[in-house]
């Protein structure tokens, strides 16, 4: 079983103080104690979300996988697309290609990449608080994240989407056994928003 838990905007060094500290004590206990830390591992770039989350479930870089950044300018409509807007958010399923096989002179057939949510079915899969979701069999929110939306920007409560994501990942991992998600994609976005907020060391 394997999961991803991106906390977006984290800093490594912050990230080892904050475990050091016990300030974590769930990601301390089950992904730390319990699962793999890759110290060595270095992150895609550019270092957003969107090409972080394909790179993880495609193996692609944001130079192979079309998912450059979190926006984009669509020059036939003369608009940007954003991946993190309520329109744009599903694109970043749609949008993803296998740059290095359309350069491929010895290919003969276009084949869209494959995500590890397909690679594993029909093993349960999961997506969550993340809009990259291509082959999950179990996506939440299905819809924008409306009330996640209202956390950040109203309530101005950033650890509160954490706290959801968290909430819906222990609900799948109650289930019996075999309906536990054999890969998870989670998005952890409180860091990313107080980093924003207050600072990287915040």
């Amino acid at each position: 079983v394997m999961h991803d838990v991106g906390k977006i905007g984290v800093r490594y060094d912050m990230l080892n103080k904050q475990v050091a500290e016990g300030n974590v004590p769930f990601l301390k206990q089950f992904f730390v104690d319990q699962g793999a830390v890759f110290d060595k591992a270095i992150t895609t770039f550019p270092t957003v979300s969107s090409p972080g989350y394909i790179s993880f479930a495609t193996g692609l870089t944001a130079g192979n996988s079309g998912i450059f950044f979190l926006e984009w300018f669509d020059r036939t409509k003369k608009k940007p697309v954003g991946y993190l807007t309520a329109g744009g958010a599903d694109r970043v399923n749609t949008d993803l290609l296998n740059q290095k096989l359309l350069r491929g002179v010895l290919e003969t057939e276009f084949v869209s990449p494959t995500t590890l949510f397909e690679q594993l079915k029909p093993a349960p899969t999961a997506s969550l608080y993340t809009p990259f979701r291509k082959g999950a069999s179990i996506a939440i929110p299905k819809k924008f994240p409306i009330k996640a939306l209202f956390s950040g920007l109203i309530a101005k409560d950033g650890f509160a989407l954490n706290k959801m994501a968290m909430e819906d990942l222990i609900k799948l991992f109650e289930k019996p056994l075999g309906e536990i998600p054999r890969y998870s994609l989670v998005a952890l976005y409180g860091t990313d928003y107080y980093g924003h907020k207050k600072g990287p060391h915040s």
